[in-house]
């Protein structure tokens, strides 16, 4: 799976969980628009998210938030990610990770209902 393919699946994932969390606790969804990564990590038992940013914007009433995919860039790695090819940490590695909690987190929301 290529890398932008898994960051797709990972956001559909956490908007999922985020929406439905957020829908049942207003305490919740302050948290999520404050710091978005924060309360995820919480949510989800995870400490970071590795090299994702997280940004969280609400859509008011009325209003249609369009979200461009990433522009398409001459292939080079930034800065962060020379860094974490160069530790063997690569994003592809972390995001394998992230989905992985994301599915377990699911299973047990749906073993719960």
């Amino acid at each position: 799976m290529q890398v932008l393919d898994q960051i797709s699946e990972v956001k559909t994932r956490l908007q999922a969980i985020a929406v439905a969390k957020a829908d049942e606790d207003a305490s919740f969804r302050q948290s999520l628009a404050a710091d978005p990564a924060a309360a995820l990590g919480k949510l989800l038992g995870v400490d970071g998210f590795s090299g994702l940013s997280i940004r969280v914007i609400e859509e008011k009433a009325g209003e249609a938030v369009l979200v461009l995919p990433p522009a398409a860039d001459d292939g080079a790695l930034t800065d962060d990610q020379l860094a974490r090819v160069s530790a063997g940490a690569g994003v592809s590695d972390n995001l394998k990770t992230l989905l992985e909690v994301l599915n377990s987190f699911i299973r047990f929301q749906s073993v719960r209902s």
